[in-house]
């Protein structure tokens, strides 16, 4: 005759299954306050970031408004100036030939009157709290309008605001090699793609080509110019393709050649016409899509005068 096992568990058994459940809550308690403590930490980073950057554009930007929203009235005029003219006999001023029509605005010159009315920056503030700066970079409806800076090397201001504090956004710069005047035929531009949306987070929305009719523009300001980039391709890259890119084109079919593979490899369709004399502007993010990828947004250089 055999002993049937007992059903029963003994106080040890027990207390060790217990001890044991209640080990393993402990553990996923403390990998949750980790894990709390350390999102905590990084939004806190990210929102000291943005933070400053809001606090430099309430210093530098004379009259905030990006909501694209305060258009000049399309039906607006330039007034030229003269000197009237004196009246020979009377010695009065003799009133302007009514005769004479105003002068129409180009389209050109209404969207620098309007972007004008929209970011009025004062670059002196600007250029005080870091020499460094060169302008404003700004896409309406985006969270895109940020100061820009060159530095001394392209690893410096990864990881360095504006303001020279160490902090994970970064700052929007120009490669160290281009002319600081966009003279250059081809002018580079990085950000980083951050979490939370800011800095260059929003280029990667031109995949979606429904994204690029309303956003087919993105400005630039400088204090001797205001610039218009007109999009005309995007796609994803590598950085090894970064650092070939050529600054001046060492030939024209050089040139042709980058515009016609970023048309090909773009997320959308432009109609924007370059020609030869025309300057490009090359806009870099991170990727997360894959591994180790870039974002690009090219577009044509356009200066806006009065």
């Amino acid at each position: 005759m055999t002993n049937k096992p007992s059903s029963h568990q003994s106080p040890n058994d027990s207390l060790t299954k217990t001890l044991i459940l209640r080990g393993i809550s402990f553990i996923f308690l403390l990998i949750a306050m980790v894990s709390g403590f350390l999102f905590y930490r990084e939004y806190q980073v990210y929102r000291h970031g943005v933070d400053a950057y809001a606090e430099i554009a309430n210093t530098v930007i004379m009259n905030v408004n990006n909501s694209g929203t305060d258009q000049v009235d399309s039906r607006m005029t330039i007034q030229t100036q003269a000197v009237p003219e004196l009246n020979s006999q009377t010695g009065h001023s003799a009133s302007l030939s009514s005769s004479e029509p105003a002068e129409t605005p180009s389209a050109d010159q209404l969207d620098y009157q309007r972007i004008r009315k929209l970011l009025n920056i004062n670059f002196d503030r600007l250029t005080s709290i870091n020499p460094d700066a060169i302008g404003w970079i700004f896409s309406e409806n985006t969270q895109i309008s940020y100061p820009f800076v060159q530095g001394r090397d392209n690893a410096y201001y990864l990881t360095r605001l504006v303001s020279n504090e160490v902090n994970k956004l970064g700052s929007i710069f120009m490669d160290y090699r281009n002319r600081r005047d966009f003279s250059d035929g081809h002018t580079l531009i990085y950000g980083h793609n951050t979490k939370d949306g800011s800095m260059f987070n929003d280029l990667e929305r031109y995949k979606d080509p429904n994204y690029f009719p309303d956003h087919n523009t993105i400005y630039v300001l400088t204090a001797e110019q205001i610039y218009r980039v007109d999009v005309f391709a995007a796609y994803m890259t590598t950085p090894q393709k970064i650092g070939q890119i050529d600054f001046n084109f060492d030939t024209q079919e050089a040139r042709e050649q980058y515009i016609s593979e970023a048309r090909r490899l773009s997320n959308f369709q432009s109609e924007v016409v370059l020609s030869e004399e025309d300057r490009i502007v090359s806009l870099f993010t991170c990727d997360y899509a894959t591994e180790d990828t870039r974002y690009v947004v090219i577009g044509k250089l356009v200066p806006l005068n009065p």
